[in-house]
């Protein structure tokens, strides 16, 4: 009854405005909803934006792949598709390593091949048993996306120095500090990694946890890449027949 009533009333006051009062109220109307369309194809287009690729880039990128021979075309889709998911790329299983690009762990001992060839490991060998190592192809790796070295773009010279020095020390020595007790044995293949690093400091021992929780990640890498720099100039005084004084990476983090 009441909706039949504003019904009505609304109609008497239609039919008293004048034909300029009724032609103003329709165009504020359909300002309005051609307001509130365009504010949804705005809206819609924000977040639909970031991931349109333009007419011109899309064509382009096109043009290049059809300018691809088959061979050349397969080649470049095998070096950015990592079939079995251990983060190499099928191109480099296949003509740097010689593991398969369709198993995570080649020789099934439990580690995937990303984290065998991280850490020095071969990951056609089985843990425990004696393999031949396999011969590199090096004429490879200018073609290759993916190598062996890290990307050493903006590191320090001790950050440089540190990373060369684990990957020439293949037989896996131990850093050690050779001034005082207190020092702990980190292998010369650890990743740089500070959760690792956290790790084998806490596994020692020799080192407060409150000291240990107050030194930043960053701090912590750089106390490290400091320890592999000096474990290697005090290796390379002592075979000179001279002596030097190794700076303590748990000293150092106790201060």
């Amino acid at each position: 009854m009441d909706d039949k009533r504003v019904q009505s009333n609304t109609m008497i006051r239609w039919k008293t405005l004048t034909r300029e009062q009724k032609i103003s109220v329709s165009l504020l109307g359909l300002f309005g909803l051609m307001t509130l369309g365009f504010s949804l194809i705005k809206i819609n287009a924000s977040i639909n934006d970031p991931f349109t690729i333009k007419k011109g880039e899309f064509l382009q990128a096109k043009q290049i792949i059809d300018d691809l021979n088959p061979d050349q075309r397969l080649l470049e889709e095998s070096k950015r598709r990592d079939t079995d998911g251990d983060g190499l790329s099928d191109y480099d299983e296949e003509k740097l390593y010689g593991t398969s690009p369709y198993m995570r762990d080649t020789d099934g001992d439990g580690l995937p091949d990303n984290v065998e060839l991280a850490t020095g490991e071969d990951p056609l060998c089985m843990q425990g048993r004696i393999c031949d190592s396999p011969v590199l192809d090096l004429t490879l790796v200018a073609t290759s996306s993916q190598f062996l070295l890290p990307d050493v773009s903006g590191f320090s010279g001790d950050q440089l120095y540190a990373e060369f020095q684990r990957g020439a020390n293949a037989s896996k020595q131990q850093i050690k500090d050779a001034s005082g007790s207190t020092s702990t044995d980190l292998e010369a293949g650890l990743v740089r990694d500070p959760i690792a690093i956290r790790k084998v400091l806490q596994d020692s021992g020799k080192i407060d946890q409150a000291v240990l929780d107050g030194i930043t990640d960053e701090e912590l890498l750089q106390l490290y890449d400091q320890a592999v720099v000096e474990n290697a100039k005090s290796q390379a005084q002592d075979s000179n027949g001279g002596t030097a004084g190794n700076s303590d990476l748990l000293d150092q983090t106790n201060n």
